[in-house]
């Protein structure tokens, strides 16, 4: 089962642990961790993870593989992001050209934290 990660850096000793912790886990394990899609900033996360791209992420997680002509039907004009997530990974396209999202689970994780 492929998950995927959509997350924001933390901050770089947060992330250097987290890295570390999944490495090891997966060292001693063998078991899959999942892909991370990280992001610097909201502002990037949610340039490239627009409202209408995550419509599209939920339709395609909902109803499986699905031919762009009847995505174009359901969303309008959608190549750029079609385009964009398939680039990036978050949705693939079968030998018969039918897009889909390649993941069992899409789990998307923010964490604002307090000043110290």
């Amino acid at each position: 089962m492929r998950k995927a990660i959509i997350r924001l850096r933390q901050e770089t000793n947060f992330a250097f642990e987290d890295i570390r912790e999944h490495f090891i886990n997966a060292w001693q394990t063998g078991n899959y961790q999942g892909e991370v899609f990280e992001f610097e900033s909201p502002a990037a996360l949610f340039s490239f993870l627009t409202p209408n791209r995550w419509l599209l992420l939920e339709h395609l997680q909902k109803t499986g593989a699905t031919t762009l002509n009847v995505l174009m039907i359901c969303f309008g004009n959608i190549n750029q992001d079609i385009e964009i997530l398939e680039k990036s990974g978050l949705i693939e396209k079968t030998l018969d050209g039918k897009f889909y999202v390649p993941f069992a689970e899409v789990h998307a994780d923010f964490t604002l934290r307090q000043a110290a």
